[in-house]
């Protein structure tokens, strides 16, 4: 097989030689898994530089939605990170990332998004781009058909973020037609796969106790599936992803509470609450619920030969009842966080060891720093159910990478 024709630089390629090696048969995989995965790990551990960076490029955010892990950092009116300073801090890496995912607060209300994205792809800094929106960024379909025109190296993955039907989206996110306007975006992405290579889009569904759980046992439907439907049928969403609800206080085990971040749920809404920014009931599901939730969405058929996103979820429930390290994590190796403060974190679920102001936007210096070395050292125990390091984690996790590959699931 000639392979030289894929370079493996490029996502597409890329994409195609994983589908190559799951059409090997399982003994051959298995045994390639075995030889060249603890070459691979031992590589990243001992070679720091990021492969996944989340970069939080904005604080601000238009919505007010009721699951918001983040909330108490939205519109603090902290200084966004502006174009300048991304250069200098993504400029210090020395080859590319797979994927620099670009979150916030709403990452299209920073005025610097696009130009920032352009830079990236004009010096090849990351494969992939995948920007989270909530989708209800007015000419949202406009900002992105402009950068798709300019693109000529990036892959770029849109995630539009959607919470239920009209009615319970608009109610949760707190912006009035919201869910209409995203639809609409979906469809307008929908349209551009037509005409752009480079690009793909999804959803991304919060399982929120309101389209998760059936009130009562007559129900016919959930929500989620009508949603589901809705999305696969009727817009023509290609994939839909899952994330359960988390929280830093239920959701991370077996790290020093001095450096475990503060990020939570929004606060109940009540009398006695004078922030803006609160919930009106409980959204986070039980262990028990989610794992109920987990096996009627492996039933349904949504998911499709999404084996990633269906073994995430396993593990995540695995890690809540357990308690304990499911897949060996490498956070701080293999990935990053950003904020705008400029401050960097070797996960969401810690607080921040570094700020780049005092590595004059070196990331590389910073993460092989002695403050880094020693945060890692603290964290090489600790287990969470965070989507984005576990999902980078498992890459790495021999286990998974043969159930993977297997043929079987062709």
């Amino acid at each position: 097989m000639d392979m030289s024709r894929y370079n493996l630089s490029d996502y597409a390629s890329r994409k195609k030689i994983e589908y190559i090696l799951r059409k090997l048969p399982n003994i051959i995989s298995n045994i390639l898994i075995d030889l060249v995965n603890p070459i691979r790990k031992k590589i990243v551990i001992n070679n720091i530089h990021p492969k996944w960076i989340t970069l939080f490029i904005t604080n601000f955010c238009s919505a007010r939605c009721e699951h918001c892990f983040y909330s108490k950092e939205l519109n603090n009116k902290v200084e966004e990170l502006n174009l300048e300073n991304l250069k200098k801090i993504f400029s210090s890496l020395k080859k590319p990332l797979n994927t620099l995912r670009v979150t916030g607060g709403e990452p299209f209300l920073n005025k610097n998004l696009e130009n920032f994205i352009i830079f990236i792809d004009q010096y090849k800094l990351s494969k992939k781009v995948s920007i989270t929106t909530h989708g209800m960024i007015p000419k949202l379909d406009e900002r992105v058909k402009n950068m798709l025109q300019k693109l000529k190296y990036v892959h770029l993955h849109i995630g539009v973020s959607l919470d239920g039907l009209n009615e319970t989206h608009d109610a949760f996110r707190k912006i009035k037609n919201g869910f209409n306007l995203a639809i609409k975006h979906l469809s307008d992405f929908r349209n551009f796969t037509d005409h752009y290579k480079r690009f793909t889009f999804s959803t991304t569904t919060s399982l929120i106790r309101k389209i998760s759980i059936k009130k009562n046992k007559d129900d016919e439907t959930l929500e989620l599936f009508e949603l589901l439907k809705y999305l696969k049928k009727e817009v023509g969403v290609p994939s839909v992803g899952f994330d359960h609800i988390r929280t830093i206080k239920d959701d991370v085990f077996n790290v020093p509470n001095e450096i475990l971040s503060d990020f939570g749920l929004p606060p109940k809404k009540n009398d006695a609450t004078k922030i803006k920014h609160t919930r009106a009931d409980d959204v986070q599901l039980s262990i028990n619920e989610i794992e109920e939730v987990n096996n009627e969405l492996n039933k349904s058929g949504f998911l499709g030969n999404d084996y990633l996103t269906i073994r995430r979820l396993e593990i995540e429930h695995e890690i809540l009842n357990t308690k304990k390290r499911i897949v060996d994590c490498l956070a701080g190796y293999i990935d990053c966080v950003i904020y705008p403060s400029l401050d960097v974190s070797v996960c969401e679920s810690t607080k921040p060891f570094a700020n780049l102001n005092s590595f004059n936007f070196n990331l590389l210096k910073l993460l092989n720093s002695d403050d880094a070395i020693e945060r890692r050292k603290i964290t090489n125990k600790c287990s969470c159910t965070h989507p984005c390091h576990l999902s980078d984690s498992m890459a790495y996790d021999t286990k998974f990478l043969k159930e993977y590959f297997s043929s079987k699931r062709l």
